[in-house]
């Protein structure tokens, strides 16, 4: 899967973000936007994750680019038939979850 990538018009394109540090962007920010983004922080990943999906959505003019829907569609249909036809298997979360946290623990190692 392809990274999300989100193109402002008439804007500088977003790739600079994550190397910018905490305290560079924020000076960049109203007093207003930085205590919102303060307290944003504060959120968990899921918090912020919505509140990041709500903001994108408020950017476009509130329908979803031509072709996403459709592309979605034709996405998901993909991976039910790689699931129906034994392409890939199924994983339950909890076990992924376990995988998951071993790969982390042992990289610190």
């Amino acid at each position: 899967m392809e990274p999300l990538t989100l193109e402002l018009a008439e804007a500088e394109p977003l790739s600079h973000c994550g190397k910018m540090s905490r305290e560079a962007s924020r000076s960049e920010l109203t007093s207003k936007a930085a205590e919102v983004l303060e307290k944003a922080m504060e959120l968990s990943n899921e918090e912020r994750g919505m509140i990041i999906h709500r903001l994108a959505e408020s950017l476009g003019d509130g329908s979803p680019e031509e072709g996403v829907e459709a592309a979605w569609g034709d996405e998901i249909k993909r991976c039910v038939e790689e699931i129906r036809s034994g392409k890939v298997k199924m994983v339950p979360g909890e076990e992924m979850r376990r995988w998951f946290n071993d790969q982390r623990r042992d990289a610190k190692k």
